[in-house]
This record gives C-alpha cells, structure tokens and sequence, in this order.
C-alpha cells in the first residue's frame, strides 16, 4: 500500500518535511472561524486544494481492487478519511454561512468585512439582504408608520444603523500562541499587557488579539 496516498489525509504525513497536511489546515480554519465572533478571511487557496484532493481520493477508491485484502483495507481507509475532510470542510462553509445569516447587513455595510468573503458568500449575502429586506416591507412594515419602515434603523431619525446585528468583538475567546510575540497590550489604556510567548493559552477578549490572529500569531481553541 503506498504511503505517500494514504498521508494526504492522515494527521501525520509520510515525510516530515512535507508539514500539516491540508486536512490539519482545515479543521484549525474551522476552530478559528467557529470561536471568532467576526467572520474570518476566506481561505479559497486551502479549500479548492482540498476540493482537489477529495475528488483525486474519490478517483482513487473507485479504481482500486477490492477483492484483496490489501486493496480492500485501502478502501476502508480512504473512505473513512474522505467522510472526514468533507466533513470538516462542510462544517468550516456553514459555520462562515450562519456568521453571514446572522450578521447579513453589518458585513454588506464593511467594505472590509466584504473582501473576507469569497465571490459566491458575497453573492449569498447579497441576495438574502435583499429578498429579507423585501420580505419585511411587503409583509410586516407596511403596517407601519412611514417614519418607522427601515429595515435597519430604529426611525427615520435615528443617526446610526442602530437594528443591524454585529459581532461581538469583545467576546471572550481561548487561544494559543503560536510563535514568541513578547509584550501586547490586551486593553485600549495599555494597563494589561501579556507577555505572549509560544504555546501559552490564554483567555482574552477577542478585539485585542484579532490582528495576532489574521497573521498567524497565534489560533482560537
């Protein structure tokens, strides 16, 4: 059985110069999109790599023999590691979707916040803020005084998008360090400063740390 296949979706790969297999990749792109309150940069590269290596292993299985032992055992493992990442994968695409439904209208209103999506959530996001915003006025706020039929302010005098849903930055969140950053300030005044030093964990609100994290500082656990 050749190990070089069976190690594109096994924790530990084959050669330990190749690094973490795209499969590690995507289940701690999960746990950090999952555990952030904001919805995170979409890691396009990581998931059609991934898409890739799915269909490659489909291939793969069809076309092994399975009237051996060796072939058949082959099999066994490589369905059970596809059902994983395809697993993993969904989960990381829903978890981005829900942040998307909850928060449809703070993410259109970011610039920012836009360009963390692919092409095809940017499309989704768009679509939702519209038909929902359609759905409301048809059928709820058209019973409503003129002044109060926004879909995303309180009145017509509100100086604020004050009925938009927003992540929660200052939510707490785990994580780990990843590499020695030394001192941050963990506070706007600069009166709580950390030490950060590699694999220390920590429970911290997350506005603070999201720039460590968007640059590979440190993950959410």
């Amino acid at each position: 059985m050749d190990d070089n296949l069976i190690s594109q979706f096994l924790d530990t790969p084959a050669d330990a110069d190749y690094g973490e297999s795209d499969l590690i990749k995507m289940r701690k792109a999960f746990v950090n999109e999952k555990a952030a309150p904001e919805i995170l940069d979409y890691k396009g590269d990581l998931v059609a790599r991934l898409q890739d290596q799915i269909q490659n292993q489909e291939d793969t299985v069809a076309n092994t023999d399975s009237t051996n032992a060796e072939g058949s055992l082959a099999r066994a493992i490589w369905r059970l590691e596809l059902a994983r990442a395809k697993h993993v994968m969904r989960a990381y695409l829903r978890t981005r979707l829900h942040k998307l439904e909850t928060c449809c209208a703070a993410v259109l209103a970011d610039q920012s916040m836009q360009t963390r999506l692919s092409q095809r959530e940017l499309q989704y996001a768009q679509d939702l803020f519209l038909e929902s915003g359609k759905y409301m006025r048809d059928n709820i706020l058209k019973d409503f005084p003129p002044e109060f039929r926004a879909t995303t302010k309180q009145s017509n005098v509100s100086e604020t998008y004050d009925m938009m849903t927003r992540p929660d930055m200052d939510k707490y969140v785990f994580m780990r360090v990843l590499e020695d950053r030394g001192a941050v300030e963990l506070d706007a005044d600069g009166e709580d400063v950390a030490e950060l030093m590699k694999d220390d964990l920590y429970v911290v609100r997350y506005n603070p740390i999201k720039d460590l994290l968007r640059d590979d500082w440190v993950e959410l656990i």
